[in-house]
């Protein structure tokens, strides 16, 4: 996923007071349309204490990877990346450590 996402370009992205998962869901939807379909992402979120909950994202983005897109969005919620084989699991930073 990590080098797929790379390649991935996002023309636009604007967010304003969303949610992580909505975030995750909207990036998606847009890495979905730009690779027609052939990248569908598998986001989960592993957050046991509840350390995302009321992080809003606001964000706006033109013309970068999906990868890098996921990066600012991780780090909006004070959170880190991990990509497994079928999945890319985002936790909080201090359950990374």
């Amino acid at each position: 996923y990590k080098y797929a996402l790379q390649g991935v370009n996002i023309p636009m992205v604007d967010f304003e007071d969303v949610s992580l998962r909505e975030a995750l869901d909207i990036l998606t939807l847009k890495i979905e349309h730009e690779t027609e379909k052939n990248i569908a992402p598998n986001f989960i979120i592993l957050d046991l204490k509840g350390a995302f909950s009321g992080r809003k994202i606001t964000l706006r983005l033109k013309n970068v990877p999906a990868s890098a897109v996921l990066g600012y969005i991780v780090n909006k919620v004070r959170g880190s990346v991990r990509y497994d084989r079928h999945a890319i699991v985002i936790t909080p930073l201090s359950a990374s450590r």
